[in-house]
């Protein structure tokens, strides 16, 4: 039986007989001191020598009782410490913990971290009394073990029991994070409000229209959002300037919606000159709705769990507009997509709710928190639908002798046993390299003999390639001629390869990583040429027909994303 069901068995015991007496007894001559306290506050042993005590005749059920022999000596308020509820995690780059404070005599509270499954827990950090958040947590790294995190409420007296336990998944193979920064994503909110302050920062954010029968408040550490009783109307917060939402997300935690009766209608969406794209939860369902020369809009049925975040996303490479929704920020639906309309350089992110009609007398309340907004990945792909999507890749030839396949979650190309050439993907439309850059996970490169290639490239005017070949690890650039340098190929420490311009120095590099965390130049040049309209391409082949068993190139988790720079 753990300790917390034997504590409560022992509780429910005592209310039985009214009242509790707690004795720890030392045997000595002369007796017992003796605490005790009413059966509404918990137990907490203490002992001296001295006679077994009566209980004074009038009591008061917030003190304890201490007695010398039948003689009351002192009174004290009680120690205990309602444990937290209610811990819940966003993931980033970071996790990010809010929870629930149940005491109102804490001094602090201790995050408990555990990285062997729960076995054992230890105290990782501390936060303030009444403080419910602890953000930029670490993760763990790739393929290691999820932590779980527990907070308990703590006084000078001792600690309260756990609260609920999280589980904090390891980071995505390829993830791209800032070492060293406490951010909430390597991609950079360069807008984001928490609500935490308890006031319209009128720096950010505008009402919607001029204040009007529809309560917008912040408090509780959230956007709350209450539409009329007795009226049609709309409110709520818009940002106060535009923002680009090219290569960009806009996400938000929906806490609570509005009643899912009649009119009452809970919304975020983003708005600009050409039109707006929105979420509308109303009567049961959450809407995916595009206003371009009109509205179009699909439905699914509104789940809270399910729904909790809404994300509105511009997938740059193939110049797409995404509804998305997620239980947790980690894993993502795409609910609907379209081909971007209209210009998005000037977009107003709204949250807001209101009614259309009169007839919902009790509309409820919409409560909003932790929006921001960030640039998103220029071109993504992990492979995982086993399907080459024809919006994103290209062959780098017409099909040949090289098998070209997305199996396995993964891309993987293999050279002909009996033929020369070479093939794989390319992207379809050029990306921008500018102050960015592309990675790669290499699962595995073609077999070390011969002039069997496993290639990573980006190619426009010029062109930058990573190429292993005869068990060695080349660093290629073809600019008016072809140069390159080279190491030992070494499959773990250059598991991920990154081709990055710093827009600082204006200056290509080659990179390699073991965990795509932390990051080796292996070659460094001046930028010649123009890199705004380049071809990133994953490719392999045979320059001769001499090997029979060229092996298998495997590729996963590619993409193009801006550098990662402090918000």
């Amino acid at each position: 039986m753990s300790k917390s069901k034997a504590r409560s068995k022992k509780i429910a015991k005592g209310r039985r007989n009214a009242l509790i007496l707690i004795c720890v007894a030392l045997c000595l001559a002369g007796g017992i001191v003796a605490r005790w306290r009413p059966f509404s506050i918990a137990p907490k042993f203490r002992a001296l020598p001295g006679p077994v005590p009566t209980p004074a005749p009038s009591l008061n059920l917030s003190k304890e009782y201490i007695y010398a022999g039948n003689r009351l000596i002192a009174t004290e308020e009680p120690s205990f410490l309602n444990a937290p509820s209610g811990l819940v995690v966003a993931l980033w780059c970071q996790a990010h913990l809010h929870w629930s404070d149940n005491s109102s005599n804490e001094t602090s509270f201790n995050i408990e971290r555990s990285v062997d499954g729960g076995a054992t827990f230890s105290v990782f950090t501390t936060v303030a009394a009444n403080v419910t958040q602890a953000y930029s947590l670490p993760r763990p790294g790739y393929k290691e073990a999820p932590y779980l995190y527990r907070v308990r409420a703590s006084s000078a007296l001792g600690d309260s029991a756990p609260s609920n336990t999280v589980s904090v998944p390891s980071l995505p193979s390829g993830t791209l994070c800032a070492e060293g920064v406490p951010r909430f994503d390597c991609l950079s909110p360069f807008f984001f409000d928490d609500f935490n302050d308890n006031a319209r920062d009128t720096a950010k954010w505008n009402l919607v229209t001029a204040p009007n029968a529809v309560s917008v408040l912040e408090q509780n550490q959230r956007l709350e959002i209450s539409p009329s009783t007795t009226s049609a109307a709309y409110n709520g917060y818009q940002t106060a300037a535009s923002v680009d939402m090219t290569n960009a997300q806009a996400t938000v935690q929906v806490v609570q919606t509005t009643a899912s009766v009649g009119s009452a209608e809970t919304l975020f969406g983003i708005w600009g000159a050409g039109g707006g794209f929105v979420f509308c939860v109303e009567g049961g369902n959450i809407f995916f709705q595009q206003y371009a020369g009109g509205l179009t809009q699909t439905s699914v049925p509104y789940d809270a769990v399910q729904h909790r975040f809404w994300r509105i996303r511009h997938d740059g490479a193939p110049d797409r507009i995404l509804w998305e929704t997620s239980p947790d920020t980690f894993t993502w639906q795409t609910q609907r997509s379209e081909a971007r309309p209209f210009a998005i350089n000037a977009m107003y992110p709204s949250l807001y709710a209101g009614k259309w009609g009169g007839e919902v007398s009790q509309p409820g309340t919409a409560i909003f928190d932790d929006l921001r907004i960030e640039r998103a990945y220029r071109f993504f792909d992990n492979f995982d639908d086993n399907i080459r999507d024809t919006t994103k890749w290209n062959l780098v030839s017409a099909p040949n002798a090289v098998s070209v396949l997305e199996q396995n979650q993964r891309l993987e190309v293999a050279p002909s046993p009996s033929g020369s050439g070479y093939n794989g993907y390319q992207t379809a439309l050029g990306v921008d390299l500018t102050s960015a850059q592309a990675v790669v996970e290499l699962v595995q490169a073609t077999a070390p003999v011969g002039s069997a290639d496993t290639l990573f490239g980006v190619w426009g005017a010029g062109g930058v390639v990573f190429c292993i070949e005869g068990g060695n690890l080349f660093f290629q650039l073809y600019a008016g001629g072809f140069s390159q340098a080279y190491i030992p190929y070494n499959a773990t420490q250059h598991r991920f390869l990154r081709i990055r311009h710093d827009g600082a120095t204006d200056r290509i590099l080659w990179e390699t990583s073991a965990d795509a965390l932390t990051w080796t130049t292996q070659r460094n040049e001046a930028r010649t040429f123009a890199i705004n309209a380049m071809y990133p391409s994953l490719y392999a082949g045979k320059w001769a027909n001499e090997v029979t068993q060229p092996g298998t190139a495997i590729f996963d988790n590619f993409r193009v994303v801006d550098n990662c720079t402090a918000p």
